[in-house]
């Protein structure tokens, strides 16, 4: 079976070309791919809805609709407390972030769906405001914030980037017109790119950058030098996406953890009606991997502690409580321990 000469050691020493149709995948691929996408009715029209008028149920990438699927551009493996932290960036209120949005949904062919998880891509917003306008919104919280109107809606458009180890590698796009794409010009062919890519044609998608931009400061923070290497063009703009990244997955200040970690007064994702979502879903709609787990107190889901790391007591405002008024060290306890023993004897 051919393999992505991006995503195996061993193919990319013996292949430098990108097949260009998507590699052929067994069966029993298929349907761990399909498995994994676990998209719901519901979300799966919305994702064809807001791309009916861009690339439909295409790769966005080499833009054919063979062996694709769906991925997350924010994966549903994120750990928790992250999604706290981009919560509390974002100006949501916690438990509110949905994964899964179809603004976080892209459509990729099987090779590039593996690739893009293993980090060896990503997508850069081709416009510099959006990227300023991130970098300079300074306000954490979901009190008196208008990060929801940094960006105005979509389409959006994207630059794609790839890490080094796609030296010797191409990809071939099929044409935009509908028409070839459809089979009605059955000598159509492919515009082949050859890395680093840097003629590759702007990509139009509705992903919103917030996700885009996450995926990729995670990217360049696990392998900065790979990216500089293969687009020394990009220096700048990954630079600045990587103190967007850091910005927003700083720790949540220690005064503000009992007022954002709270019970909500109901179980229902979306306790407010003044909180919109990244693209406005009804939250009746969504799928099950909507981390159903933050509202089921039998779970018992961890809230952050001071350092956004996870601490669970008998109930989340007060396990946030104990830790921002009254730390203490393993020292302390074992010199507690230690003071008890002596006065017993």
């Amino acid at each position: 079976m051919p393999r992505c000469s991006c995503c195996s050691s061993s193919s990319s020493q013996s292949s430098n070309h990108l097949p260009i149709a998507p590699p052929q995948t067994t069966k029993s691929e298929i349907a761990a791919i399909k498995q994994n996408d676990g998209l719901s009715d519901g979300l799966e029209k919305r994702v064809l809805d807001a791309t009916s008028e861009l690339s439909m149920d295409r790769c966005i990438i080499r833009n054919t609709g063979d062996s694709t699927c769906y991925s997350h551009v924010l994966s549903r493996t994120t750990p928790e407390h992250i999604i706290s932290r981009l919560e509390y960036a974002w100006g949501m209120n916690y438990g509110q972030l949905n994964v899964d949005s179809s603004s976080n949904i892209i459509r990729l062919s099987s090779d590039l769906h593996r690739s893009f998880h293993h980090r060896l891509w990503v997508l850069i917003p081709e416009d510099p405001s959006v990227l300023r306008s991130y970098r300079r919104h300074k306000k954490r919280g979901p009190v008196d914030n208008y990060f929801a109107d940094l960006i105005p809606a979509g389409p959006y458009r994207y630059k794609f980037a790839v890490s080094r180890y796609f030296k010797g590698t191409s990809i071939d796009r099929w044409p935009e017109s509908t028409e070839e794409f459809k089979g009605a010009a059955k000598d159509a062919s492919p515009d082949q790119f050859e890395y680093p890519f840097t003629n590759f044609p702007t990509i139009v998608s509705h992903v919103h950058p917030r996700f885009v931009i996450y995926h990729a400061g995670y990217t360049f923070k696990k392998r900065l030098y790979n990216y500089y290497v293969s687009r020394e063009d990009l220096r700048k703009p990954i630079e600045k996406i990587l103190s967007i990244y850091r910005a927003w997955t700083k720790p949540i200040p220690a005064d503000a953890i009992r007022s954002f970690v709270r019970v909500p007064k109901s179980l229902d994702p979306v306790d407010s009606a003044n909180h919109r979502h990244v693209d406005g879903e009804n939250s009746s709609e969504r799928s099950s991997f909507t981390r159903p787990e933050r509202y089921n107190r039998r779970k018992k889901r961890q809230p952050l502690d001071t350092v956004g790391q996870a601490v669970l007591p008998r109930t989340w405002e007060a396990g946030a409580r104990r830790r921002v008024e009254q730390p203490r060290s393993v020292a302390s306890h074992a010199m507690a321990g230690s003071k008890a023993r002596m006065d017993s004897v």
